[in-house]
């Protein structure tokens, strides 16, 4: 996804926001991080699903 978005034409002036959820995974902000100036925030929790059992 890093590549893609490096190459969509983006100006590397521009400061860039990437929001993302606390399982994302560091590796998209580190890599983008290389080409842009850029603010990553953790917006929004995923949280597991607890399925209670009806009997």
């Amino acid at each position: 996804m890093c590549d893609e978005i490096k190459n969509m034409g983006i100006s590397k002036k521009k400061k860039l926001l990437l929001i993302q959820g606390n399982l994302a995974k560091k590796e998209l902000y580190e890599c983008l991080s290389e080409s842009f100036n850029i603010d990553h925030k953790i917006v929004y929790t995923t949280n597991p699903v607890v399925k209670k059992l009806t009997i």
